[in-house]
């Protein structure tokens, strides 16, 4: 099944602010679920300075399970 369904990953400061983002995304109906893995951070090089702040990646789903892919579309 074809989709226009992403992936989005990002890291943040806390553990509080991950539930407040994913929270928020849920009753706005722009997630359809949000993950929250303890620990993770970006630390990367930007404009010759190692940055440790929030990163955004959107991942496009090319095909799926129908019934999950279905789920997402109803619940955004």
């Amino acid at each position: 099944m074809i989709t226009d369904a992403v992936v989005v990953l990002t890291t943040v400061t806390s553990e509080d602010e991950a539930m407040t983002l994913v929270r928020a995304l849920l009753d706005r109906r722009l997630i359809a679920c949000g993950t929250m893995l303890p620990g993770a951070r970006s630390l990367y090089r930007w404009e010759d300075r190692i940055a440790d702040e929030p990163e955004v990646l959107a991942l496009p789903v090319s095909a799926g399970m129908a019934q999950y892919l279905g789920w997402i579309g109803r619940e955004t």
